[in-house]
């Protein structure tokens, strides 16, 4: 009898237990190194009584470490929610974090528990969970047709910010955007393709994107490369030959004219292409047009940070446009260029900007490898070096892997 009366209230304890959600969520993503941390519980009654119980937060880090518990008696009515707003003055030390809630009733019982995970860094990188983005579909009403029509609501926002955030994603790259991944970074246009893949972006979308990023604590971060394409590239090239690299006369531009004339030209059938303009970075006033349209377009997105495929390099060998060679340069005149391109660039940026961060691309032919001025610089103050392909290391030859 006995016996049967324990398995009967452990029963009556797992199904009241069920009929209490509890859900944590911190207010963000990532929290800054001196920024107080906030969050809520919210606490939704299903079950067929009123409950009074005691509500008990704390925060969690590295295996020990736990702060002092913030408790709040809780009454909710039958079918009722509440919300509970929590407030912690300081964190408990960088990076990872856990905020913990837990709920009892009025006899001291654990009744349900949750947690949500966040962190604490200045420096993104050193936390960062990043999601890619390239082409968004679910920002377009109608993309068939020869037709885009994107939505006039942002719910698509809240559902993609919402995603990211059940996979724990703390901020996203968005390549392939830009008119020109170089020399225009800030459209005119609210619509337009993009000049590599000629994906189709809106300004609103990526503006309201990064806007709902920034209110969850993730950080968001642009392509950038010395290389630019589609019709504004192969533009500027026309009217501006000495901002584009030339070999021996010949501008280093695509020539597909077919392509470029119906580019911007809306099909039923949707294609893809890059026409690629590599810019003359060894004229170091076209260096600073890129740093410049980097700045301006933190300024009309709020983006938070680059990662470079394709640094600001110079080339050794510079002609003029009869083809003669004026120029060669050195290994070492090379690295120290390019190093001092790189610097402009932080220098530049982070005036504006302290918190921009700064990645590349840089591991491909295991450039890293070699501790080279250029290498030094781009690791300075924090940056990070990357492999894009190193989840496909089985299929290229990539030097710190292969040996």
């Amino acid at each position: 009898m006995k016996k049967g009366l324990f398995l009967f209230l452990l029963l009556q304890f797992f199904v009241f237990s069920e009929s209490l959600g509890l859900t944590v969520k911190s207010q963000k993503m990532i929290f800054s190194e001196k920024e107080p941390i906030s969050g809520k519980v919210i606490l939704k009654n299903s079950s067929t009584s009123d409950f009074k119980g005691v509500l008990k937060v704390y925060l969690e880090n590295e295996i020990d470490r736990k702060s002092e518990i913030i408790q709040k008696e809780i009454y909710i009515p039958v079918k009722g929610e509440i919300e509970v707003n929590i407030y912690f003055k300081k964190n408990l030390g960088k990076y990872g974090h856990a905020l913990v809630g837990e709920l009892y009733d009025d006899k001291g019982n654990l009744i349900s528990k949750g947690e949500d995970f966040f962190n604490v860094c200045d420096n993104y990188w050193n936390v960062s969970l990043i999601a890619p983005f390239g082409f968004i579909w679910q920002q377009w009403e109608k993309i068939d047709d020869g037709v885009m029509i994107p939505k006039k609501d942002t719910k698509w926002i809240d559902d993609l910010i919402n995603n990211l955030r059940k996979e724990y994603y703390n901020g996203f790259e968005k390549f392939f955007w830009a008119p020109d991944d170089f020399i225009d970074l800030t459209p005119e246009k609210d619509m337009w393709f993009s000049g590599q893949t000629r994906y189709m972006e809106t300004k609103k979308g990526l503006i309201e994107l990064i806007k709902k990023a920034h209110e969850n604590g993730m950080k968001a971060i642009t392509y950038a490369k010395l290389t630019g394409g589609g019709p504004v590239g192969i533009e500027m090239a026309r009217r501006h030959p000495e901002w584009v690299w030339h070999y021996k006369g010949t501008l280093s531009v695509g020539r597909n004219v077919k392509q470029i004339l119906e580019y911007d030209i809306p099909t039923k059938k949707f294609w893809q292409c890059w026409i690629p303009v590599d810019y003359n970075m060894n004229d170091k006033k076209v260096v600073e047009m890129g740093i410049k349209e980097l700045i301006e377009s933190a300024r009309m997105f709020g983006w938070d940070g680059a990662r470079w495929d394709g640094n600001f390099d110079v080339r050794s060998e510079i002609y003029d446009f009869e083809g003669n060679l004026i120029e060669k340069l050195s290994p070492d005149q090379v690295d120290s260029r390019n190093a001092e391109n790189m610097r402009i660039t932080k220098e530049m940026i982070s005036k504006v900007f302290p918190e921009y961060v700064y990645g590349y691309n840089w591991a491909n032919e295991g450039g890293c490898l070699k501790v080279n001025r250029e290498v030094i610089e781009l690791c300075r103050g924090g940056g990070l070096i990357m492999n894009e392909y190193i989840n496909q290391a089985d299929e290229y030859s990539i030097p710190f892997i292969n040996g």
